[in-house]
């Protein structure tokens, strides 16, 4: 059943690496990074403005965007909380950290917390927030596997009004370099995927630097090439070389399109043979000998009656104006002898009255 599952996602993945195209989120199963990137990539190509809500056990983490850009994360888990993240980091002492705890009890938040008690200014504040948000979307692309909801922007409240542009393209390329479970085997066997430098600047992640080989890489598509080709042209180095195309697909460096299959014409179907039984066959073969004997066939009646050959009339003969009288013929009876009489008609000339045949029958 496993197996099942894994050669389906491989060939979703196959079929349709990273589009813009088709609808936005809505809800369903993460299983792998694959799964992930594509549902973030959808999101920053078409722009969207919502909430990614993603469900880990018991654990609940939010991604919000604003326009496509990553500008907040949440976590449920209380070591992603900000109060947790610099004490962690020696930004805190215990003491600070448990008496801004007391204050986030009464209804404020950490970070005003913080500002009320006069240990940071709202700038430095600001800093850390943001690293606690790249903390809890590192978590994120490290843990693909849960349950994922996406909001809308026409639900209420759905983006923070504090918030900061975070670097979603430099988080995603470190987590491609570290994945385990990417179908690269799968992209560098794509011979139908034909590979160009993307033309629309939107489509580009910010804040992302290649490294040789993605740069390199990039370097090779200057025209159409297919998948395959590119990566069939480093030799040993395919699987980093997959990996580095699978970076750029996904950070919107390089686009991908179906070849075009071409259709084969249709041809007419030949009519079925009907198998002939063996009865029809010898009955055949039997007509086909009587016809080259000059027999006619026993089933052709027409055929078996003799030719008769029309006589002229007899002025002289009486015409059958009237039916002439029936007599009839009488039926053999047991021990009945039969016997030939010679009769000779009467009423007819002389000239044409001879001598006939008639059946008498004597007990």
């Amino acid at each position: 059943m496993l197996d099942a599952e894994q050669k389906k996602a491989a060939a979703a993945a196959r079929s349709n690496w990273f589009s813009s195209a088709g609808q936005a989120p809505d809800s369903g199963e993460i299983d792998s990074h694959h799964a992930l990137f594509a549902i973030l990539h959808g999101i920053y190509s078409r722009r969207l403005t919502g909430k990614l809500q993603l469900l880990f056990g018991r654990l609940e983490k939010a991604l919000f965007f604003d326009g496509g850009q990553l500008v907040f994360a949440s976590s449920s888990d209380s070591q992603d909380g900000l109060g947790e993240v610099m004490l962690r980091a020696g930004a805190l002492t215990q003491s600070q950290f448990e008496e801004a705890s007391t204050l986030v009890e009464t209804g404020q938040r950490f970070g005003s917390a913080i500002a009320e008690m006069g240990i940071y200014g709202v700038e430095e504040i600001v800093g850390w927030v943001r690293r606690q948000v790249l903390q809890v979307v590192a978590s994120v692309l490290d843990f693909p596997a849960g349950r994922y909801f996406f909001f809308g922007a026409a639900e209420k409240n759905v983006v923070p009004e504090i918030g900061a542009p975070v670097p979603l393209g430099k988080l995603l390329l470190e987590a491609v370099r570290k994945a385990g479970d990417l179908p690269l085997d799968r992209l560098a066997e794509d011979a139908d995927l034909r590979l160009e430098v993307s033309s629309d600047p939107l489509r580009l992640f910010k804040e992302v630097e290649l490294d040789d080989r993605e740069r390199n890489l990039l370097g090779k598509v200057s025209q159409r090439i297919s998948a395959k080709d590119i990566v069939s042209q480093s030799g040993q180095a395919s699987a980093q070389d997959s990996r580095a195309l699978y970076g750029l697909l996904l950070l919107g460096f390089v686009v991908g399109a179906r070849e075009a299959v071409k259709a084969e014409p249709v041809r007419p179907e030949a009519e079925p043979v009907v198998p002939i039984a063996p009865a029809a066959l010898e009955e055949a073969s039997l007509v086909q000998r009587e016809e080259s004997k000059g027999v006619p066939p026993a089933g052709n009646v027409a055929h078996a009656l003799p030719q008769l050959e029309e006589i002229p009339s007899d002025p002289e003969e009486p015409k059958e104006t009237d039916a002439p009288p029936t007599m009839p013929v009488p039926l053999l009876r047991p021990h009945m002898i039969s016997r030939e009489v010679q009769v000779r008609a009467t009423g007819i000339p002389p000239e044409k009255n001879g001598p006939e045949r008639q059946l008498f029958n004597e007990e």
